[in-house]
């Protein structure tokens, strides 16, 4: 396995966390506590998110350092904000056909 392969394989299993984090939000609450016979024992759904995106995040950032992203800050910056325009129109065809409330 290549450093290359091992940060791609880490940055799918932080994925896979911050998605599993999402979908607990969605179930229970975005401020319901983790019971303390978990890891992440006290902490809410919110605080969860927030650190499995910064494992998300760190893990990109390596990726860009070892030369797997080739983009730009501003590359990086246009592409947020193209992608931010996609998810609200469908956010708001969703309203539209009233699947999102």
């Amino acid at each position: 396995m290549t450093r290359q392969d091992y940060l791609l394989t880490c940055l799918m299993e932080e994925s896979a966390e911050l998605a599993m984090a999402c979908s607990k939000a969605i179930r229970f609450g975005a401020d319901d506590i983790c019971p303390a016979t978990r890891q992440d024992a006290g902490k809410t759904a919110k605080q969860r998110i927030t650190e499995e995106y910064i494992d998300v995040t760190a893990l990109y950032l390596m990726l860009q350092n070892c030369c797997i992203i080739h983009m730009s800050q501003d590359e990086v910056s246009e592409a947020i904000e193209a992608k931010s325009e996609r998810v609200e129109d469908t956010i708001k065809l969703a309203l539209e056909r009233g699947i999102v409330k």
